[in-house]
């Protein structure tokens, strides 16, 4: 699933800003894409809990619907490549990190 912190959101944005010879969309979506079961333990294990399995795909169908349940278990592929040709450094390039940043501000 294609996920991105909040600070290379906005660096991302500054960077577009501060680059005459960027024009058009830059995709903003971290380099490394991941599963919801990686999600699941970088994100439990910077919390320092316990998470046995991830959230299994019918909960999602359940809770929110269908259609939009089936939007957070199947999600496309999508690299930065333009983002990263036009030279902005990712902050937050594996989930990891990300995951930790954002437990230490709770």
């Amino acid at each position: 699933m294609p996920w991105i912190h909040v600070e290379d959101v906005a660096g991302i944005i500054l960077h577009a800003i501060e680059s005459p010879d960027i024009s058009g969309p830059l995709n903003a979506v971290a380099p490394q894409a991941i599963t919801n079961s990686e999600f699941t333990t970088a994100f439990s294990r910077s919390m320092c809990r316990f998470a046995p399995f991830p959230v299994p795909g019918f909960v999602f169908n359940t809770l929110l619907g269908e259609e939009r349940g089936r939007m957070l278990t199947h999600q496309p592929k999508i690299v930065p490549q333009r983002t990263l040709d036009s030279g902005y450094k990712f902050i937050y390039s594996d989930i990891k990190s990300a995951c930790t940043d954002c437990v230490k501000w709770s």
